[in-house]
């Protein structure tokens, strides 16, 4: 368990280094910073499976509902995401 831990915790630090300037890298974030990037970056994993497993179901149906199902995943998504921001 503290494997899959600590890799996690050096995905995160590697997407926000990824992003971020020199001055501004992990090290010199604050706790809540650390903690308020982690928590949007599980949202949005989240907001991506909402996305692949209702698209997945859509398109695997023939029928005249698929238009509303893609809606329904994106809509999914979007208010995961929204979470996030807020």
């Amino acid at each position: 368990m503290q494997n899959i831990i600590t890799r996690r915790y050096e995905e995160v630090v590697e997407a926000w280094n990824a992003q971020a300037d020199y001055s501004n890298n992990w090290g010199n974030l604050g706790e809540d910073e650390k903690i308020a990037f982690a928590m949007k970056l599980e949202r949005e994993a989240c907001a991506k499976v909402c996305e692949d497993v209702m698209l997945q179901v859509a398109l695997g149906s023939n029928d005249d509902y698929n238009e509303g199902r893609q809606m329904s995943a994106t809509v999914c998504a979007n208010k995961i995401r929204m979470r996030s921001n807020g």
